[in-house]
């Protein structure tokens, strides 16, 4: 009996030192977790401050371009408005492409694009980049009421900090059909896109310094935001196929364009039109034949 209650006391001192233990490194990591950085890997699981993302490294560009529009109520405000965020893309619109101070580019990543605003950067197409910042609404009479862009509108970064991380080779557009863009002409939002087989193009309108017209293919058709500081104007009208390049983008136009915001395509400079091949989806008509269907 003596033997059997030294045992059961041996047992319950192993079992106590073990507890003990146990809270003390609970105690360690807790301290540990506390002197973390915010926005780190542990806290954003473990105290909820925003969802984990698989990259997610204040350095290495945590957040993704396609995440920052999400909306997820409905409400027509991103759910991050006002957040903090580090993203990286390639420079595909340089500062001073629409605006001759240089506050403004743009980057991609893969399939997604936007708008970084803020102090001038010496930066080229096909840069690689960082982009830390507050995500901001880039509203008309806001952001740009001192620039050409004045009326654009949806979401962007205003940045704090870029870091020129590399040159990416891949700097083309992707390629989007006329039909394609016009079903759904907000996925391609801040990205830079071509089109083929534009065959006829309407008498421009002037807004200050800018041009808007609209271009198509005798089936659809789409609106041109020429920017004044590109120095670009529309083809002659109905004159041969062509080619356009340039970033998506929505924006109020002109009354004689549309009554109300459109989304636009936007060239960089003038060799972002250019002649080419049409398409098969091209097929001959008259501006006034496509206005007057478009019109019904």
């Amino acid at each position: 009996m003596i033997t059997i209650i030294r045992d059961v006391l041996t047992i319950n001192r192993t079992w106590d030192r073990s507890r003990a233990w146990t809270r003390i490194l609970r105690f360690a990591a807790l301290l540990l977790l506390l002197a973390l950085p915010l926005n780190s890997f542990a806290q954003a699981h473990l105290l909820r401050q925003r969802p984990f993302r698989a990259t997610e490294d204040q350095r290495s560009g945590g957040d993704h371009i396609c995440d920052l529009r999400s909306d997820s109520n409905d409400d027509g405000i991103p759910d991050r408005l006002g957040d903090y965020v580090c993203v990286s893309g390639t420079v595909i619109a340089e500062p001073c492409t629409y605006e001759p101070e240089g506050r403004f580019f743009w980057i991609r990543d893969r399939r997604c694009g936007m708008l970084v605003y803020g102090s001038a950067e010496p930066l080229r197409v096909g840069d690689s980049v960082t982009v830390d910042g507050r995500l901001r609404r880039a509203g008309r009479g806001q952001l740009f009421k001192d620039s050409g862009l004045e009326s654009i509108s949806g979401c962007a970064i205003r940045k704090m900090k870029t870091e020129l991380r590399g040159i990416n080779p891949n700097t083309r557009p992707i390629p989007v059909p006329l039909k394609d863009y016009c079903s759904n002409p907000s996925l391609y939002s801040g990205n830079l896109i071509e089109i083929h087989g534009i065959a006829c193009f309407s008498t421009p309108v002037a807004d200050s310094k800018n041009l808007f017209c609209w271009a198509g293919n005798g089936r659809d058709s789409l609106v041109l935001y020429l920017d004044g500081d590109t120095g670009i104007h529309p083809p002659v009208e109905n004159y041969g196929c062509h080619r356009i390049t340039g970033i998506v983008w929505r924006m109020h136009v002109p009354d004689h364009i549309a009554p109300g915001p459109m989304w636009c395509l936007a060239p960089r400079f003038r060799a972002d039109i250019v002649e080419h091949r049409c398409s098969s989806e091209a097929v001959s008509a008259s501006w006034g034949e496509i206005k007057a269907r478009f019109s019904e």
